[in-house]
């Protein structure tokens, strides 16, 4: 019998056929709805369609127009971003064409085989400081065209070409913008903690707040955050020596906790992430247990971990560490327990972490790669990207900054680069009531 494909607009289209309660048969189709398909069922049994709409190419779902070969042992259907229209097939009529929330278990427990193709990471440009010096990024606008740097001797604000916008002298050791905002936190290396400005023109700088001697040790902050609370801006610290500091709007600055670091440990590690309001995490390299503060109170959490802690995301995907033994650790929205993530190919200090839009994880070690965390697929990489050992990543645009520090470049520079393939339609986690996702 003719069935009609769904009158919605698509780019390309997924059509999977079920016959009682099974997926016997899926088609790629493309947008010039020009294809034939004869499947072979019968219509005495109960039958159902599900046409996956997607606003993409086949091409960049890894997919050629025609059926698709079934694999028990393969992928899921591509799903991510897609429209699903669902109807029921009888022995001399269909019914009606209709959305619904997303695909049947049915319709996701089809495996198709696939070659699995490694993710890369493109070098987009590169960014020196005018003085030579190593530089650690601090932040970047939300236009994606201009990124903040800190040195020894300035702090800089620079385009994608490298001209500087602005520039402070000074020594500066940390910063990181307030969340949802255009305002920049930074740490002065002498104690000053000052606040920038990047959707003023030119750019504001003010002093928030000094640490006393004692608060701030002979190397200043290491990391620094901060979000707008009611009454004000709360911002938490953690020092190169351990001290992790937090001062609440229009109070003090209290020293929340000690992590003891020799001086033999590499410091510049550690991790920060704020939860909400009054409410972050605080890990260093030093020590396997993350502080967890919350409400003015702080508690050692034993998570498991057999290394010390190197970085801390946390985001509406959950809280992400990084140990420095390259391995990451994740504890979804809403769960109390971390789990470890099987088979991480790293063997080097995880320096940094930042979903993707999708749920994806890209992560830089030290020694100048980066790697990716797929969820449902595994890891990716790591690759060499630059001759840096890495320091810092943030996000810069539609891709991503990182920098570090190499005693044999004169320049450092920022290197800038994009995550050109992620491979997300290869995932064989194909969702809820399927095996688990296998």
């Amino acid at each position: 019998m003719f069935v009609p494909l769904p009158s919605e607009p698509f780019e390309s289209m997924v059509l999977v056929l079920e016959a009682q309660a099974a997926s016997s048969w899926a088609t790629a189709i493309a947008d010039d709805r020009a294809a034939i398909f004869t499947p072979e069922t019968d219509l005495d049994m109960q039958v159902a369609l599900e046409a996956i709409l997607h606003p993409t190419t086949l091409e960049s779902l890894g997919l050629e127009t025609g059926p698709i070969e079934p694999d028990p042992d393969g992928f899921c259907l591509p799903f991510e971003g897609a429209r699903v229209y669902r109807t029921e097939v009888q022995a001399d009529q269909t019914s009606a064409w209709m959305e619904v929330a997303g695909p049947s278990a049915v319709t996701r427990a089809f495996r198709r085989s696939a070659i699995e193709e490694p993710c890369a990471f493109e070098i987009t440009g590169s960014i020196a400081i005018p003085t030579g010096e190593a530089a650690t990024l601090l932040a970047a606008s939300a236009d994606g065209e201009r990124i903040v740097a800190g040195t020894s001797v300035g702090l800089f604000i620079l385009n994608r070409r490298g001209d500087v916008l602005f520039e402070e002298s000074g020594a500066w050791c940390a910063g990181q913008k307030v969340l949802d905002t255009e305002r920049v936190v930074l740490a002065r290396c002498d104690g000053r903690i000052m606040e920038l400005g990047l959707e003023s023109q030119p750019p504001v700088l003010t002093e928030l707040f000094r640490l006393s001697a004692a608060q701030n040790g002979g190397q200043g902050v290491g990391a620094i955050l901060s979000q707008e609370v009611s009454g004000g801006l709360e911002v938490f610290m953690l020092t190169i020596e351990g001290l992790v500091l937090w001062r609440a709007p229009g109070s003090e600055v209290a020293q929340v906790h000690v992590f003891e670091r020799s001086d033999s440990s590499a410091r510049f590690l550690g991790g920060l992430a704020i939860v909400g309001p009054s409410h972050a995490l605080v890990g260093v390299e030093s020590n396997a247990s993350m502080l967890e503060f919350e409400g003015g109170v702080g508690r050692l959490v034993d998570v498991g971990l057999d290394s010390g802690i190197s970085t801390i995301n946390h985001s509406e995907w959950g809280t992400m560490l990084g140990t420095t033994t390259g391995g990451l650790w994740h504890r979804a929205p809403g769960a109390s327990e971390f789990r470890a993530i099987e088979n991480s190919p790293n063997q080097a200090w995880m320096v940094a972490v930042e979903p993707l839009t999708n749920g994806d994880y890209l992560y830089a070690l030290t020694f100048g790669s980066v790697g990716l965390y797929e969820v449902g697929r595994g890891f990716c990489g790591p690759e060499v990207l630059s001759a840096q050992s890495h320091r810092r990543m943030i996000r810069f645009g539609d891709g991503f900054a990182v920098s570090g520090q190499n005693s044999g470049l004169v320049r450092t520079p920022i290197t800038l680069f994009n995550v050109k393939r992620s491979g997300r339609q290869l995932t064989r986690d194909c969702g809820p009531g399927v095996d688990g996702g296998r």
